[in-house]
């Protein structure tokens, strides 16, 4: 059997892509700029400026997305995705924080900051941090 499809016809179907994402982010220009490219991008973005007032948006309204600052007033970024994980939110660490070095490192310097980063990732899958 031949099936001739026409040069005109689309061959997939439209699919709604947008998310609603959680910015929990405490510097107003970093926040700014985030929803900025989200939006443009054809998301939905939440802002937070806290742990807290992530919680309490969270409580209206569950986002797809939740990216969160390291650093927050009151409560760290890493104390918030705990207690999401407390109250039964499986999530999963996909992102990294600031990683700051010195090209001044030797090759032996350089191989133990390594191993260290690699020791701490392994401590993190076996807590549960991501699968």
């Amino acid at each position: 059997m031949n099936l001739t499809i026409p040069y005109d016809t689309p061959l997939m179907m439209e699919v709604d892509l947008s998310a609603h994402i959680l910015v929990v982010e405490d510097e107003v220009a970093i926040q700014e700029m985030i929803a900025l490219n989200l939006t443009q991008a054809g998301h939905e973005p939440q802002l937070a400026s806290s742990g807290m007032q992530a919680l309490e948006q969270i409580q209206h309204l569950l986002p797809d997305l939740i990216l969160v600052d390291w650093m927050l007033p009151g409560m760290s970024g890493l104390e918030l995705v705990r207690r999401l994980r407390a109250h039964g939110l499986a999530l999963s660490w996909v992102g990294t924080g600031r990683l700051i070095f010195s090209l001044n490192f030797t090759d032996a310097q350089f191989a133990e900051v390594a191993e260290r980063f690699i020791a701490a990732a392994r401590r993190m899958a076996a807590d549960g941090w991501w699968w």
